[in-house]
């Protein structure tokens, strides 16, 4: 008899302390869940591209069909209502895109790779990470650029040579996705509300992989789902004199960058800075 109820009260203590774990893990959760809502509560949470889409562009890495079809298939996606325009609301914060704050930086590279992460999954490739080092660089990009005499709206060659040989890389472009935009100016465009940033960096995702009939490639789409294991964001404003019509106009770039391993000089510490396994790698959310 006393074996048995010593056997029933251990069974009964089990039970207590798997309740006690599970309710635990319930309000580890619920906080995790309140947290990332808090973080992007200005921001959709989820993306897809097209099924018919991803379907055609693994086909077309393959060779299977031409850029034409492709593109065919993708004005087809854009039927459906992919982007959105949220109107600021009161109470909405403002950053200053040439001044952010670390932690504004990480949260917008947080975002963006959150979303990128999901079309990436649509392929069935591994998520990538934010990274503290691929954060830097891209900073230093765009200091160089709000900074440099470039006027026109591709890539400024020089300042991301400039910015990849200081951080021990090769001197070339192609750690760089851009996107630019440009109108008359104003005292205050580098003031926006992080809805609108959030707006941009979801229709950003679509700009680049829905990009065929407007570049005639997909070169931005291929960089975004290849192999680097890194990628982090920022901005660069800047008014410049429109030599046309003498007027000041701007240039607000989005510069979202990744760093292949195969680019570092210091091959002995590819990895570590910039790989699966860096340690400065933030934890995806």
């Amino acid at each position: 008899a006393n074996s048995d109820m010593n056997k029933q009260k251990e069974v009964l203590d089990n039970a207590k302390a798997d309740e006690k774990t599970a309710k635990a893990k319930e309000i580890e959760a619920k906080s995790n869940l309140e947290s990332n809502a808090k973080l992007f509560k200005y921001g959709k949470k989820d993306i897809a591209l097209s099924p018919e889409f991803v379907d055609g562009f693994k086909k077309y890495q393959k060779g299977q069909i031409t850029l034409e079809e492709l593109k065919a298939i993708e004005l087809n996606a854009l039927k459906n209502k992919n982007y959105i325009y949220e109107l600021d609301q009161d109470g909405d914060e403002t950053v200053d895109l040439n001044n952010l704050s670390e932690k504004d930086k990480e949260e917008f590279s947080q975002y963006f790779v959150y979303l990128l992460n999901q079309v990436r999954a649509q392929f069935g490739l591994e998520p990538r990470k934010v990274n503290k080092n691929t954060q830097r660089l891209a900073d230093d990009i765009a200091k160089y650029s709000r900074t440099s005499t470039y006027n026109k709206m591709g890539h400024d060659r020089e300042s991301i040579k400039k910015a990849a040989k200081e951080h021990g890389l090769q001197a070339v472009q192609g750690y760089e996705n851009l996107i630019t935009s440009t109108g008359s100016a104003d005292e205050k465009g580098n003031i926006k509300t992080k809805r609108q940033i959030y707006n941009d960096l979801h229709n950003a995702i679509f700009d680049f992989f829905y990009e065929g009939n407007v570049n005639n490639h997909y070169l931005h789409a291929r960089s975004l789902l290849n192999s680097d294991p890194t990628t982090a964001l920022t901005f660069s404003y800047k008014t410049l004199v429109d030599p046309d019509t003498n007027e000041n106009i701007y240039h607000l770039r989005l510069h979202v960058i990744s760093v292949p391993l195969s680019t570092v000089v210091d091959k002995t510490t590819a990895e570590a800075r910039y790989g699966k396994t860096s340690k400065d790698n933030l934890e995806p959310l």
